[in-house]
C-alpha cells in the first residue's frame, strides 16, 4: 500500500542540487519554545519556517512522529508533527497550513520563549494550574496547635457562660 501524498514537495535536494519545495522557506534563526507530548517546554532555535512547516535545532530529543506545539512570535502556538530528525536538528510539519497573514506576522514581534497562547489554529484549551507553595511544616503545625487552642478556649468560655 502506497503512502498518502504529502502536501509539500520533497525536502531533500534534487539530483541537480536544488531543493524543490511547494512553499518558500524563510530563514529566521530565533529562539522559541517547543512543547512535546509531555507538555514540557523545550528550548529550541527556529531555523526556518514556511507555510507547511519549520526546522529547529534543540539539544532535547524529539522522536519522529511526536506531536509538538511551537511558539511563533506574532502568531502564538501552532500544532505540528516531527517528520525527520538528525543529531540536534528536526523538521516539523504544521497540522494546518499557515495563512500568508500569519506567516508575515511571524517574527514581526518579540520572540516567544515560554507560555501558552491560544490562536485561531488551536482550539481553546485550559491554562495550567498555578504552582502553590506550602508553608514549612513547623509553621503549619504551629498554626494547627494555635487554632485548636483558640477553638477549645472558645468552647470553654461558652460553656462557662451557660453555667
Amino acid at each position: 500500500m502506497a503512502a498518502p501524498p504529502s502536501r509539500h514537495a520533497p525536502t531533500h535536494p534534487a539530483a541537480d542540487g536544488a531543493e524543490r519545495r511547494a512553499f518558500p522557506r524563510r530563514t529566521v534563526d530565533q529562539a522559541s519554545t517547543v512543547r512535546g507530548d509531555d507538555d514540557l517546554p523545550v528550548e529550541a532555535v527556529l531555523r526556518d519556517v514556511s507555510a507547511t512547516g519549520f526546522s529547529i535545532r534543540s539539544d532535547a530529543p524529539l522522536a519522529v512522529g511526536t506531536r509538538v506545539r511551537v511558539g511563533l512570535p506574532g502568531v502564538g502556538q501552532v500544532k505540528a508533527k516531527v517528520r525527520w530528525a538528525t543529531d540536534s536538528a528536526y523538521g516539523c510539519e504544521f497540522a494546518r497550513l499557515l495563512l500568508p497573514t500569519q506567516l508575515s506576522a511571524a517574527f514581526a514581534s518579540d520572540t516567544v520563549v515560554d507560555g501558552r497562547f491560544p490562536t485561531i489554529l488551536l482550539p481553546a484549551h485550559e491554562f495550567a494550574e498555578p504552582q502553590i507553595e506550602k508553608w514549612p511544616a513547623a509553621i503549619r503545625f504551629g498554626m494547627m496547635i494555635g487554632v485548636s487552642c483558640a477553638l477549645w478556649a472558645g468552647i470553654w468560655l461558652a460553656f462557662r457562660a451557660v453555667l
